[in-house]
């Protein structure tokens, strides 16, 4: 992990930096790594533009299939309510 040391923060901006990293529960180093994240837009986790367009392409296609094939259930595969709430069944 890298360090970089900060000389001259101006008073209201490193107080404005430790009400946001209260506001957040996190140490002022923490809440200046996640501000540095935004200005450059890196985010640990955050998946690529292309990663986005491929995730939404399949859970439209998996949609359209639940719609034209209501999802595999037909209304026979139903459990019965009184086997639904049959209490000594799971015993």
């Amino acid at each position: 992990m890298n360090t970089i040391t900060l000389d001259n923060i101006p008073d209201a901006l490193h107080r404005a930096l430790q009400s946001r990293a209260a506001a957040h529960h996190r140490r002022i180093e923490e809440e200046a790594i996640e501000c540095l994240r935004d200005a450059v837009g890196i985010h640990p986790g955050a998946v690529s533009k292309e990663e986005f367009e491929r995730l939404k392409r399949q859970e439209r296609e998996i949609r359209e299939q639940i719609l034209v094939e209501g999802g595999g259930l037909s209304s026979s595969e139903n459990v019965p309510r009184d086997e639904l709430y049959d209490r000594n069944a799971l015993r």
